[in-house]
């Protein structure tokens, strides 16, 4: 419990040109008994509450880097999976996973996210992915399309204007060149004839 309470306790109880707030109290447990405390922060967070402390030689700063492509592929692709497991919604087309993941792992690179945006991946791409979901959802589809990235693509502030345009263009571009799936085709087929 302390690990998640402890920035919510931070000065609490302290009195004026005292040190004896809460935080402070933890000290000693931290340093006398076996507890283990591992917690997630923003760089800004971590300097507003340990950089003045004796708790920051009790809690190591160990930066994140962004994952690289190859892992962000594939958490991405764990993210898709897990939607389908949660939506039971498939994307239209097997082949067009693929590209349309390239085109949000081009999009969210660091080059084309809007100036001083706290937001990193996965977190953005993950965010597009969850929003494509919930539009198909909305719209009660059977299938993730195209279209769906594109909404989603248009509603994103995080990507400059100019990547977000390209990306639109190359989706719409892979929207045109789509083969419908095989259920469809047969479906048209039959009734035709």
């Amino acid at each position: 419990m302390m690990l998640f309470y402890l920035w919510i306790i931070y000065g609490i109880g302290s009195s004026k040109g005292k040190n004896n707030d809460m935080a402070s109290m933890l000290k000693y447990y931290i340093d006398k008994t076996n507890l283990k405390v591992i917690g997630i922060t923003t760089e800004k967070r971590y300097s507003e509450f340990f950089s003045n402390d004796a708790l920051k030689r009790r809690f190591e700063k160990i930066k994140v880097q962004e994952p690289t492509k190859e892992i962000l592929y594939q958490i991405i692709d764990k993210a898709i999976s897990d939607y389908f497991i949660t939506t039971g919604i498939l994307f239209e087309n097997a082949n067009i996973k693929n590209k349309i993941v390239s085109i949000i792992l081009e999009s969210t690179e660091k080059g084309h996210r809007v100036y001083n945006d706290i937001v990193n991946n996965p977190d953005l791409s993950i965010s597009i992915i969850d929003k494509d979901f919930a539009l198909a959802q909305v719209y009660d589809s059977e299938f993730i399309t195209p279209d769906h990235f594109i909404e989603s693509f248009e509603y994103c502030d995080r990507i400059y204007d100019f990547s977000k345009n390209q990306a639109i263009t190359r989706l719409k571009r892979l929207d045109n060149n789509v083969s419908k799936p095989i259920e469809k085709i047969l479906y048209v087929y039959f009734n035709k004839h």
